[in-house]
């Protein structure tokens, strides 16, 4: 969803699925960032309180929702399209982000 110059998109990672909004300067840097089933790296990624509903008042956050993720072009480490890379790179990847993880 685009509005106002930035993207609405929903991310997913196998902690669970939220709400971005992907500054307008990201698919500039990155084409293939705000398109279905892309993967993103992210690094420093901030979140937002949700401002949205019908019982927010001006400036403050819905209870109960959950907040949204804001993606700079600062905060996009590397960008995947669906093809970029081959099996073989994609499981060297894979293991390579797991490492880094669990150090």
């Amino acid at each position: 969803e685009l509005v106002a110059g930035e993207i609405t998109a929903q991310v997913v990672d196998p902690t669970g699925e939220a709400v971005a909004v992907v500054h307008r300067r990201v698919p500039k840097a990155w084409p293939h960032a705000t398109t279905e089933g892309a993967v993103l790296l992210l690094t420093n990624v901030r979140a937002l309180p949700s401002l949205s509903g019908p019982s927010a008042s001006v400036g403050q956050p819905v209870a109960g929702e959950r907040p949204r993720l804001l993606v700079m072009e600062q905060s996009l480490g590397r960008c995947f399209a669906s093809g970029d890379v081959g099996a073989q790179e994609s499981a060297a990847l894979l293991a390579e982000a797991r490492a880094s993880l669990s150090a």
